[in-house]
């Protein structure tokens, strides 16, 4: 996996204490972060240009997402209900929740940040 180069403390993140999201804030080095965001792209694209249209609709057994537990990738008592959540999605839902899912933070960021600066938000 991509992420053992870069990444010594692993897991998703869902429900981490604020500490420890500050405690990770200070240590990270974002050019760590950015090759890693680089290698994480380069085997996406690889990834996603072998995959046929059929392929999309292929489910993705839950035991093949469930085998990150053991490195603590879900060690979070706050992220046990992704095991059921990503259960036997298909391939072409993934893909759209890469898409997706960055975007919605975006979104939410510039949401928060427009509302402490005091503008409405607008929506």
């Amino acid at each position: 996996m991509v992420v053992n180069t870069w990444v010594a403390d692993r897991h998703c993140g869902t429900a981490a204490p604020h500490a420890g999201a500050r405690a990770l804030s200070r240590r990270l080095d974002l050019d760590a972060l950015r090759a890693y965001r680089e290698a994480v792209e380069e085997a996406t694209r690889a990834a996603v240009g072998a995959l046929g249209a059929s392929d999309l609709d292929e489910s993705v057994p839950a035991s093949r997402l469930v085998r990150s537990a053991p490195d603590r990738t879900y060690a979070n008592p706050g992220g046990r209900w992704m095991d059921e959540f990503w259960a036997e999605r298909n391939r072409g839902w993934f893909l759209a929740f890469v898409n997706t899912h960055n975007a919605e933070h975006l979104i939410a960021e510039a949401l928060t940040v427009r509302s402490l600066s005091g503008f409405p938000l607008g929506i």
